[in-house]
């Protein structure tokens, strides 16, 4: 192979890699409440997932499989707005963890159903809370909208 053809390869390899890289992905309509997530390693499939409230809060109930080697969980947690320009003023919270909203430990193979929840509309993070599966892409996002009307 040619030095010239090298490169080529090389240069397209790269594109076919960082093409499809910007930003979140297509969010997945959940139109039942029931969020199905895949976890494996290092990934919560979908990784974005919008759910149109019918209700506030909305009653939602999350079924996790394990399609990895490892075992997995799915934790929700508040996401912060971020400060607007002008607030200096940053409000913390102790935790922002979603109590009773998520799962606890998968096995591979496994498939577990969460005992359901409340959420009102705004932006979540679904992590994997085993190590530090989240640091390595066990994350994504849950978007409640508000309900027709509210």
């Amino acid at each position: 192979m040619t030095p010239d053809r090298r490169v080529t390869l090389v240069l397209l390899g790269t594109a076919a890699v960082f093409g499809g890289c910007g930003g979140e992905p297509a969010a997945v309509l959940d139109r039942d409440a029931v969020l199905r997530l895949d976890v494996s390693e290092y990934r919560i499939s979908p990784q974005n997932v919008r759910v149109a409230a019918t209700s506030n809060p909305t009653r939602l109930r999350i079924v996790v499989r394990n399609v990895g080697r490892l075992t997995h969980t799915v934790k929700v947690e508040r996401m912060q707005p971020d400060p607007q320009p002008e607030d200096d003023a940053v409000t913390t919270e102790p935790s922002l963890v979603v109590k009773g909203a998520g799962v606890g430990n998968v096995p591979p193979g496994g498939r577990m159903i969460g005992d359901p929840f409340y959420l009102p509309p705004g932006k979540y993070l679904l992590s994997d809370t085993i190590g530090s599966h989240e640091n390595l892409g066990g994350f994504g996002t849950l978007t409640i909208d508000p309900p027709p009307g509210g």
